[in-house]
């Protein structure tokens, strides 16, 4: 089983908020924030004609610093319907909150034109490709600014669009492990709430895994769920068959483990189901349930 959502070539890029300038790390952190802001004011909405308070739980995800990706240009909507970046020769990764201890960095990319190497402090290089994929860099003390780098340097983005590009990356997220979830198709952006992290999904989302595991492997994967309004039952399925059917109730995080999910050269995928989603007055976006967390379980 294999799906792909295929992306604006880089060579014809998404149109941007602002094209031909770059904009320092307090600009994009700026962009951020209204994002946020929009977000969380999203996350209160009435459901079968009651008030429904959809406030994720305190438990389920982990406190991580915001990251932000400086340097480069304005955020715009890229695959999946996510914020990404284009960046230039370089960027940085700003971090906003405390790290403490050791992290690693997921994020998803795509290269204008030709693969390229990205390094993100003095974290292992990774190779990009031309076509969106996860990546996992680290380890990294999470400290202030960190330098990114990418070889070779950038080109024209296209005839039409003047600025010089070379790699376009989504907004990255911290983990404490080398493993990692992240949300893509049916899935929104990420919100926070008390500094913990969530996703809101609508009736299916695909959920991208990235980790170091062994060649052809498999890894078992905790997710932690929530649906706010009222119950939910959720099919989860792999690339590799495991299926897995669950009944999150209302207001309680379920904890959920998919046993044996298929990793390809480190990647693997998990695509989650459920039938009917709530809607506000206030809200124009079809929710079913909260991602509040997705670790691996040894």
């Amino acid at each position: 089983m294999t799906e792909v959502e295929q992306p604006a070539q880089p060579r014809d890029p998404p149109k941007p908020v602002v094209q031909g300038r770059l904009v320092s790390h307090r600009a994009v952190g700026v962009t951020a924030t209204v994002v946020g802001v929009i977000a969380v004011a999203g996350a209160y909405m009435a459901s079968s004609g009651r008030n429904a308070d959809l406030t994720p739980p305190n438990k389920g995800s982990t406190i991580a610093p915001l990251l932000l990706v400086g340097g480069a240009y304005r955020l715009e909507v890229g695959p999946f319907a996510l914020p990404w970046t284009w960046l230039g020769d370089r960027g940085t990764l700003v971090v906003r909150g405390a790290a403490g201890g050791t992290s690693y960095i997921a994020f998803r990319a795509m290269s204008n034109q030709r693969r390229r190497t990205v390094r993100i402090g003095g974290a292992p290089s990774k190779v990009v490709d031309l076509l969106p994929r996860a990546y996992l860099a680290g380890p990294l003390k999470l400290v202030g600014d960190i330098p990114i780098r990418v070889s070779p340097s950038a080109e024209r983005a296209s005839k039409k669009d003047r600025r010089r590009v070379s790699v376009f990356v989504s907004t990255p997220v911290a983990v404490r492990t080398p493993f990692a979830g992240l949300p893509g198709k049916g899935f929104y952006p990420e919100e926070r709430s008390a500094g913990r992290r969530f996703n809101w999904m609508s009736e299916r989302g695909v959920l991208d895994l990235v980790g170091r595991i062994a060649a052809n492997g498999s890894a078992n994967v905790r997710l932690v769920l929530w649906a706010p309004a009222e119950r939910r039952v959720i099919v989860a399925r792999s690339d590799g068959g495991t299926r897995r059917t669950v009944l999150v109730r209302a207001g309680r995080p379920k904890t959920v483990v998919i046993d044996a999910v298929r990793m390809r050269a480190g990647h693997g995928r998990l695509i989650l189901r459920t039938a009917g989603t709530v809607r506000s007055r206030d809200d124009s976006r079809r929710l079913s349930l909260q991602l509040l967390g997705v670790t691996r379980v040894r």
